[in-house]
């Protein structure tokens, strides 16, 4: 009997030990104390947030537009049917994102990010794997595949990868957060843009299966970073919001951070200035992300070559980088239903212009416009939502932005396709854009006052 109740009690200590393990190293002190750098801690985050962004580029449509054409020409695959797989598997990853905003906010950025990149990794494994495997498997189990890996790549690294970098620099910057958020748009900007010219060369050299390994254990290499780096929030750490240590010792970082404030989901849900902030962001990504898909036959109904294509967003991005510093610093001053309308604007007028590119006229109302509009796009979940509804429940409502905004990109491709299929050009779709542009800034000046009056609400955290 003595021995029974031996084993018993041992088999209870080992649970207890497994959470003391998991405590210790999710507790924000292990391996180091932030408070202890010589610098404010925010500045390594806002580090991990651009390393984030890196790692998220297999899983943006960016990073995968190179790989389309390979893949269709060695799969056999029709254009339609990925584009259908694509949109599929991101319409999957996006309904996951408001319960890993909600499981962020719970566990801490930390472990979040390790769990993002874990997928991502998944997700590209499968990728490399399932279109070579057309012959063998039957129609439906190729799609399904496909929609799995498409899901997990999607999941991963365009929507919680970057879900987890606009929080973390929304919750460590207060004064400068507009700063900090045009310093990321300025790098997003560039990388997306560089992104298909880079990759191009290792997919022609490689090919795509390869590549698509390589970049499965690039994003892999640093999970470990994230882990020993990230941090939930400055007051999990001990540390005040851009200030100085705290008498108060570090807490766990799975905790709700005291000292933080800010309005729920569920009354955020309810505000006109989160679903003008989130429907913008949707129209962004969905021009955007149609344009990037289907980067080489965009190019080619404009009388691109191959190589002039995938240069084509290169002067869009000098243009985000060189406004977005500048607009994000306004969009932490400025009246929000200023930063909204003059976003419409720029939407509209860049899909304008790339319609009017397929007739010969200037690609320069394109790049102009397209490029405002990503300059004022990147502070839309990083500046106007903390600013708007506060830190404390940030990860659950960046969680519901992201859901517009992944919907919004599983719908372009297929969109776009067809646009392509029913004319000689993608206008159809564009000219749709442009007018739910200017519905947008139509209710944004109605109203106007009820906007501005949500960004004048301050909270201490």
């Amino acid at each position: 009997m003595g021995l029974v109740q031996s084993v018993t009690a041992q088999q209870d200590r080992q649970p207890s030990a497994a959470r003391a393990w998991a405590a210790r190293l999710l507790h924000p002190e292990w391996p180091f104390s932030p408070a202890a750098f010589p610098l404010y801690y925010g500045w390594v985050i806002a580090g991990m947030a651009c390393l984030m962004l890196l790692a998220s580029i297999p899983g943006q449509t960016a990073g995968f537009a190179v790989f389309t054409e390979s893949i269709v020409s060695d799969s056999g695959l029709s254009r339609m049917t990925l584009s259908t797989a694509y949109a599929l598997g991101t319409a999957v990853s996006a309904l996951a994102l408001p319960r890993a905003g909600s499981l962020s906010d719970r566990m801490g950025a930390r472990l979040a990010a390790v769990l993002a990149v874990l997928a991502l990794a998944l997700g590209l494994l499968l990728l490399s794997t399932v279109p070579a495997l057309g012959d063998a498997l039957p129609p439906w189990a190729l799609i399904v595949g496909l929609v799995m890996a498409f899901s997990l790549t999607r999941f991963g690294g365009a929507g919680w990868l970057m879900l987890l970098a606009s929080t973390l620099i929304g919750r460590w910057f207060g004064r400068r957060r507009g700063l900090v958020s045009g310093l990321f748009s300025a790098l997003t900007s560039v990388v997306f843009a560089a992104s298909p010219a880079l990759l191009l060369p290792l997919v022609r050299e490689q090919g795509w299966r390869t590549s698509l390994l390589w970049l499965a254990l690039g994003v892999l290499a640093v999970a470990g970073l994230f882990w020993a780096f990230v941090r939930n929030a400055p007051e999990a750490c001990g540390l005040t919001l851009e200030g100085s240590t705290q008498a108060k010792t570090a807490t766990d970082s799975a905790q709700p951070p005291s000292g933080m404030t800010g309005l729920d989901r569920e009354a955020v849900l309810k505000t006109a200035s989160f679903w003008l902030i989130g429907c913008g962001g949707a129209l962004y990504v969905l021009v955007m992300t149609g344009l990037s898909f289907h980067l080489i036959d965009v190019g080619a109904t404009l009388g691109l070559t191959q190589r002039q294509s995938t240069a084509l967003f290169i002067p869009i991005a000098v243009t985000s980088t060189i406004g977005g510093i500048g607009v994000s610093i306004l969009a932490a001053r400025l009246p929000i239903a200023l930063t909204l309308g003059f976003f419409f604007v720029a939407i509209g007028l860049g899909s304008v212009g790339t319609a009017l590119g397929a007739y010969g006229y200037s690609p320069a109302w394109m790049i102009a416009g397209l490029g405002l509009a990503g300059a004022t796009f990147s502070p839309f979940s990083m500046v106007l939502l903390p600013r708007a509804f506060g830190r404390l429940h940030l990860g659950a409502i960046q969680g519901t932005y992201f859901l517009l905004i992944a919907l919004a990109s599983a719908l372009a491709p297929p969109a776009f396709a067809l646009a392509r299929r029913t004319g000689p050009n993608y206008n159809a779709v564009l000219v749709m854009c442009s007018g739910l542009a200017a519905c947008g800034l139509a209710i944004v000046i109605t109203l106007r006052h009820r906007i501005n009056r949500r960004g004048q609400t301050t909270y201490t955290g």
